[in-house]
């Protein structure tokens, strides 16, 4: 009978095997390679081997075997990428030199290589069987050269790092084969070696796959991940971007921390639950002391940056830089009309403004509505191509591309900022430390009074930026910026890669992350007007969206704590009170709320039992934190609001502790997000104070109808 010809892989092309491997004179190499050579023989497919030596003179060439040697003194496993280079064959054999496997798993792994396939990939029976985890391992690898060689070196940091890569890359075809190691003797000897490996290989291999240059001139910076394409236009690296959510040193640290909780709890469940809630309240008279601190350092410093009106009518227009307007849209049309209006009314010559409208390419209403408003010259609509993520952090990116100004700021689209905003921060930035890149100007509402949810709102904000922020700034500590109303030195803003696509709290994130890089953000007295939310639900999804953001950028910046540590400074601390404190209280105060009202409630069956749970030092700061740690938190509210002069919501003040609730059933809400649908963007419906029938807004932006409610006219601010 006459015998087949095997043809490799059935493409056209492909002439034969390059087989690449370390010499390992303590095993029998010779007799491995050439069984190898054999086998290939037999099925008639052409192969030479690569073998890396570290001393060509101390080695004897096999004249009976298609041998080629490759003198190599690195030892690490980049030194495959030589033998790479010099292969002559379309397919390669990448071997360990351990030489783990019988030859004749290559004929198996042959039988695997379709037109489709790229790699195929060993897949041990014997240790997943017998072990209850999965991990990465390099052995043989079998891949079209012309895919490897398209491989950033990075992965060849390891055999494990790049199985890992090849295996989870949304870029490879690969196949597996099944099979038992070459010795089960050394099998279980080696695995916990094999572990280990696949532990490193774990935390440094992302199954992300960068686009290559190609792309993106096309579509913009981004990457694939498990077949999906996701475009960020920025090249902030992914360590430093909430693409996903924990580290694996973070979920270590995480497990390991709930694990040694829950031994806690077992050896001693009462001294545990006393270590536990002395800890809690600890944090809680911290964060008690941080904020009185900041707000007596706003009142003695009063630090931010005060620009007269003397100093503005001093200024020659003609010597005013290119201002960039950033403007990121989606479904904003009931309120464009208003924002255009707006800007056309900000005091700074228009020749030298771009203000660039940001609208997402599947909002047609939004962009007819937008090419109807027939815009001066200085505006551009700038479309931004669909994709995933659908973020406003994203648009920015890409408009960042096309910025053309020496100063840059963000403004939302309902918002309406003081007139000589832009000429305040022009010369803010002419008179400070060039280590400020960023300037804050407050931000407050036009519509506080509209009910009682815009009243509180209008109350927190009267705080947060009149007194806390300004506070952080006169001690030098990040400042997690607002939404909106950022202006920065563009040079310094492309440095920083712009802003993170998958962070649904961009803002809060820069300022994190600019502190980080040694610069700084200083508070502007000069405010923007933004619209207040006025319904319940349409509050609660931006909270939950607020915290959702505030705790991955907690995650993102504890995954390099020491870079807080600049010089002197103690930023990290400060990080911790303003962005992990504030998250933590607020997912803890219903329980501490709900002991608290169960103590004096049933103070005769459970008052004695919560009353063991605290020992005197601990007893003594919560009574602090209760008694005047609440009346002090009210109290900096009213503070807030007659700073603002807003003293008709004063009295207001007493019902923020249900205001601080909602707060919390949002907060959880943004943790299962964080597990679902981490980037998703809960979009915050604008333009309830501008309709008399409130329905008709939600109805059209589901809908996409016209809208016909009547208008309330709302007067331009002047500075």
């Amino acid at each position: 009978m006459k015998r087949k010809t095997f043809k490799l892989s059935g493409i056209s092309g492909h002439n034969g095997i390059s087989i690449i491997i370390p010499f390992n004179k303590k095993i029998a190499f010779f007799q491995y390679i050439k069984r190898i050579s054999k086998i290939l023989k037999q099925k008639k497919i052409k192969h030479e081997f690569l073998i890396i030596i570290e001393n060509q003179d101390k080695f004897s060439i096999q004249k009976e075997l298609p041998i080629k040697l490759i003198e190599e003194k690195n030892k690490t496993f980049s030194r495959y990428l030589s033998g790479i280079n010099l292969s002559k064959y379309s397919m390669l054999a990448l071997v360990d030199d351990e030489l783990k496997y019988p030859p004749e798993i290559l004929k198996e792994m042959v039988k695997k290589v379709s037109p489709l396939t790229d790699a195929v990939i060993i897949s041990p029976k014997k240790i997943k069987k017998n072990l209850k985890f999965n991990f990465e391992r390099f052995d043989v690898v079998l891949i079209k050269k012309e895919r490897a060689q398209k491989i950033d070196q990075a992965y060849f940091e390891s055999g494990q790092v790049l199985t890992s890569f090849i295996k989870n890359s949304a870029e490879f075809k690969v196949e597996f084969v099944e099979t038992f190691l070459n010795s089960e003797k050394k099998q279980f000897s080696k695995l916990f070696y094999f572990f280990i490996l696949s532990l490193k290989s774990k935390l440094t291999a992302s199954g992300v796959t960068p686009f290559k240059n190609e792309i993106i001139k096309i579509k913009g910076e981004g990457f694939f991940y498990k077949g999906i394409e996701f475009i960020s236009h920025t090249n902030l690296p992914l360590d430093e971007n909430a693409f996903f959510n924990f580290s694996p040193q973070e979920k270590l640290l995480f497990f390991s921390l709930l694990i040694l909780i829950f031994l806690g709890f077992l050896e001693n469940w009462k001294y545990s639950l006393i270590v536990l809630i002395g800890v809690l309240t600890i944090l809680y008279f911290s964060d008690l002391v941080f904020s009185l601190f900041l707000i007596i350092r706003a009142f003695v410093k009063n630090p931010e940056i005060r620009i007269s009106d003397e100093e503005i009518n001093k200024i020659d227009e003609s010597k005013l830089p290119i201002y960039t307007i950033f403007c990121p849209l989606y479904k904003e049309w009931s309120v464009l009309s208003q924002f255009t209006k707006s800007i056309e009314k900000l005091d700074y010559p228009k020749e030298k403004l771009q203000v660039m409208l940001l609208l997402e390419e599947n909002d047609k209403k939004t962009i007819e509505e937008a090419n109807k408003l027939n815009l001066p010259s200085y505006f551009r609509i700038l479309i931004v191509p669909d994709g995933v993520p659908k973020t406003k952090p994203k648009a920015l990116n890409y408009g960042l591309k096309y910025a053309k100004g020496e100063l840059a700021v963000i403004y939302d689209a309902e918002d309406i900022p003081q007139r000589d905003q832009l000429k305040k921060a022009f010369l803010a930035f002419k008179k400070i430390d060039k280590k400020i890149v960023c300037i804050q100007a407050k931000l407050n509402y036009y519509n506080p009074y509209q009910n009682l949810l815009t009243r509180l709102f209008a109350a927190e904000y009267s705080l947060w930026f009149d007194l806390i922020l300004p506070g952080l700034q006169s001690i030098d500590a990040p400042i997690p910026l607002g939404g909106t109303s950022n202006h920065f030195r563009m040079n310094e803003l492309k440095k920083l890669k712009g802003w993170d696509a998958f962070n649904v709290t961009e803002d809060c994130d820069l300022g994190i992350r600019l502190a980080k890089k040694g610069y700084k953000t200083a508070i502007m007295d000069s405010t923007t007007f933004e619209e207040a939310n006025s319904r319940i639900l349409n509050w609660y999804r931006q909270r939950s969206r607020w915290i959702k953001g505030y705790i991955q950028t907690y995650l993102v910046h504890m995954r390099k704590p020491h870079e807080f540590n600049l010089g002197k400074n103690i930023n990290l601390i400060f990080f911790q009170l303003v962005v992990g404190g504030k998250v933590l209280s607020i997912f803890i105060n219903p329980f501490m709320w709900l002991m608290t009202i169960s103590y004096f409630l049933f103070k005769v069956t459970v008052g004695p039992i919560i009353e063991s749970f605290y020992p005197p030092i601990v007893m003594y700061a919560g009574v602090v934190c209760l008694v005047f740690g609440n009346f002090l938190y009210l109290y900096s509210y009213m503070i807030g609001c007659a700073k603002r002069k807003y003293f008709e919501l004063i009295k207001y003040v007493f019902l923020i502790p249900f205001y601080w609730f909602g707060m919390s059933l949002a907060g959880w809400k943004s943790l299962y997000e964080m597990i679902t649908k981490p980037h998703f963007w809960a979009k915050t419906v604008h333009g309830f104070h501008l309709v008399k029938n409130q329905k008709e807004i939600i109805s059209s932006l589901a809908t996409n109808q016209k809208i016909d409610g009547e208008k309330v006219p709302i007067e331009a601010l002047s500075g």
